[in-house]
């Protein structure tokens, strides 16, 4: 679910205008007497027509406009921080990033599939773990989300993963079969990581329990048009040294995994 900040800003000089307008009726005949408002009692009086007539408060635009306060609760409870500008997901339906046929056969790294193994690691581990790590700092909690394991977060099966996606986080956090084949460190892991999103802290957190009610989707479309990807990690992959041809076709692999996953 990509969330456009524009809407709120659009929703407020929606209402501005409309003031304006009744404001202008109001005040015809004051603009008459005095049209350039040169001077000191020009001022009182623009004071005075502004006195007499408020711009409404917050409790009256969310009256008019019941959308403006789910609007900024959407804002609160984003995981990751949003940049303006058009979505770079593609959406199903547009179209399939093509196989290049290439005459020297590629690094294996550069294969399309353990490129996407690193796009889903870097989102499940490095974006969402930290992003919910810091939320979970804020809120005063002790105890902290460990990684999920290696062999979830590098299984690229379509299938699987087009189920995942439709999962809600906290869902993913409960299902002990994403940790499986069970070993001590996996399940000690998901029992631990388990106690942390069912603490009290996380409990009686609105926000985050928002977050933890949203879709893999939903999050991952998030992911892919934020700061966190589009500055954070295009950084991580130029601070490893990779060829610019390499990060565009990470780019282009992202935009496309969930293309690729419910195809």
């Amino acid at each position: 679910m990509n969330f456009d900040l524009s809407q709120s800003e659009s929703d407020i000089i929606d209402i501005e205008t409309r003031f304006n307008l009744n404001f202008s009726q109001k005040s015809t005949q004051e603009e008459k007497d005095f049209p350039n408002f040169q001077n000191s009692s020009d001022i009182d009086t623009i004071s005075s027509i502004i006195d007499q007539n408020p711009m409404p408060s917050m409790s009256e635009i969310i009256q008019i406009n019941p959308d403006f306060s789910e609007t900024r609760t959407q804002e609160k409870s984003n995981l990751f921080t949003n940049i303006d500008g058009q979505s770079i997901l593609v959406k199903e339906g547009e179209g399939f990033l093509k196989r290049k046929r290439f005459q020297k056969r590629r690094p294996r790294k550069e294969n399309q599939d353990n490129i996407r193994k690193k796009i889903k690691r870097g989102f499940f581990n490095s974006g969402l773990i930290k992003k919910l790590n810091e939320k979970l700092k804020k809120i005063g909690s002790r105890k902290y989300l460990r990684k999920f394991p290696q062999h979830f977060v590098s299984d690229v099966n379509q299938k699987r993963n087009k189920e995942i996606l439709e999962m809600t986080l906290g869902e993913v956090f409960c299902k002990k079969e994403l940790y499986l084949p069970e070993n001590e460190e996996g399940l000690n892991n998901y029992l631990y990581n388990l106690k942390v999103i069912k603490s009290e802290e996380v409990e009686e957190n609105d926000e985050f329990k928002k977050i933890l009610n949203k879709t893999i989707r939903e999050l991952y479309e998030e992911y892919i048009n934020s700061e966190e990807f589009k500055v954070e990690e295009i950084n991580r992959l130029k601070e490893k040294k990779m060829k610019d041809e390499y990060i565009e076709r990470y780019i282009s692999l992202a935009r496309y995994l969930i293309t690729f996953f419910t195809q």
